[in-house]
């Protein structure tokens, strides 16, 4: 059975437009994994403000849209746990999308 000429370019189309979209995000989800890798590999043991200075330049150096009030802390014991959410917004072309993401120290 053989398909039309026309489903058959719809069909790579659609599947083109996906890997488009694919390869368009996964940078973003890559710097975020690098973001989660500072914050744990960093330790969190200094003061806020010199951690949330820390990590809004490491975010900058990645391209991540990361200002200091997205940053929250919790202390447990001497140890500090730093929590990260953010939005990228992500221009495809025929629209926009906002991906909300997270990066946390554990």
């Amino acid at each position: 059975m053989k398909l039309p000429l026309w489903r058959t370019l719809l069909g790579f189309g659609v599947l083109g437009g996906l890997l488009a979209l694919l390869v368009s995000l996964i940078p973003i989800y890559l710097d975020n994994y690098r973001l989660t890798q500072f914050l744990r590999d960093s330790g969190m043991a200094a003061s806020e403000e010199s951690a949330r200075t820390a990590i809004v330049k490491r975010a900058g150096e990645l391209g991540l849209p990361v200002a200091g009030r997205d940053i929250r802390f919790e202390r447990a014991g001497e140890r500090m746990r730093a929590d990260v959410r953010y939005i990228v917004e992500v221009n495809l072309g025929v629209g926009r999308i906002d991906l909300h993401l997270h990066a946390g120290s554990q």
